[in-house]
């Protein structure tokens, strides 16, 4: 099975068995990425609810250990984890600020 170049989005392959689990992960990959805007950007695991999105800083730790500066989402009971790529912008919640992946770290876009 691909995936997309871009974003790492699951392609469905001719015939796919189950091919639904398929869609529906790239899909909520997707829903996490458009109009970037997580939570936080901390270091531990936030709050545990499908759908939650942060960036990890850092310095991860726990389920997130690993992952610094992944944009992290929360989905059926489990992390799962998109590595940035340069130049993307992200809206944070928590400080009402937008910031920019500079290939290194998330950082202050203005």
């Amino acid at each position: 099975m691909g995936v997309t170049a871009n974003k790492g989005l699951y392609l469905l392959a001719e015939n796919q068995h189950g091919a639904e689990v398929t869609f529906n992960e790239s899909m909520y990959k997707l829903d996490s990425l458009i109009h970037l805007s997580p939570l936080a950007q901390q270091n531990a695991p936030g709050t545990e609810t499908h759908g939650n999105v942060y960036l990890v800083d850092t310095a991860g730790t726990g389920d997130w250990e690993g992952y610094d500066n992944y944009i992290a989402y929360y989905l059926n009971n489990q992390w799962k984890f998109i590595p940035p790529k340069d130049g993307m912008r992200a809206y944070m919640q928590d400080t009402d600020e937008y910031v920019y992946y500079n290939g290194t770290i998330w950082t202050d876009l203005y």
